[in-house]
Order: structure tokens, then sequence, then C-alpha cells
């Protein structure tokens, strides 16, 4: 088998609320929609939509640190898993599941109504949050 990179970098704004649930095993599974933007050459702007999973623990600590409207970046691996639908029929969803420790919070997006405050961003790491400061040039002299 040869080697492959399954990595997928998201940058974008939280568009439904976090659904939180338990699983049989006694985890917790975490799931959200984000949307990203991409402009074509002619100016012409779309959005794309992505369904976010965390798994584990540390997703029941994330469910309140995510808010719809927010600014959020998410690092993960995509995949596509089949269920079957309440009518019977088999049924496929793409998703992102995230790897521990990546999202990174923004605040609420501009296109919310909101502005992001770039000098407090919280970095949620399995189910922890901590404030990282903005690495801001203006402050060094040359």
């Amino acid at each position: 088998m040869r080697p492959s990179i399954n990595t997928h970098i998201l940058l974008g704004e939280v568009v439904t609320d976090p659904d939180l649930r338990p699983t049989s095993k006694g985890s917790f599974k975490l799931s959200f929609r984000m949307k990203t933007s991409r402009a074509l050459p002619s100016g012409q702007v779309f959005d794309d939509t992505h369904n976010i999973v965390f798994w584990g623990k540390g997703a029941e600590a994330l469910a309140s640190e995510i808010n719809t409207g927010d600014l959020v970046q998410v690092t993960g691996r995509v995949g596509v898993r089949s269920y079957e639908g309440r009518g019977g029929e088999k049924r496929y969803i793409t998703e992102t599941t995230a790897l521990p420790g990546a999202l990174s919070v923004f605040g609420e997006s501009s296109r919310s109504g909101g502005r992001p405050d770039r000098s407090q961003q919280r970095a949620v790491n399995s189910g922890r949050a901590e404030f990282v400061a903005d690495n801001d040039d203006d402050d060094i002299p040359f």
C-alpha cells in the first residue's frame, strides 16, 4: 500500500449549534456544520458546507466553546460513511473527523455581525480552552 495523506484544514463559520451525544461506550460525539467560501476568478463566490465531528471525552467540553456564528479553524481527516435512512434506503455522508486538539475559535464571524477579536484567539485542546496571544508585529521596533 502506498503512503497517503488525508489532512483537511478548514477555516470558516459555524452554521449550526453543536450537537453533543453520548455513545454506547460512554464516550461522546460532537457534531456541527461549518461553511467555507471560495471565489472564482470571475468574482463569483460559493459557500461550501462541511460536516465536522469530534469524538471522545474532550468533545463534551468543546460543546460549550463553539457557538453558531463563530469563526473556527478545524484540522481533521475526510471520510465517507454510510447509514440506513428512515425509509430503509442506504445514505452516504462526508465528514471531517477532527484531530484531537485541532480546533481554534477566533470569535464571531464578521458575516454574522460580530468581528473576530484576533488579540485573544481561543485554542481548544482536548476539551480545555486556553488563550493564545496574537503575534502582532506592530510592536517590533525594526
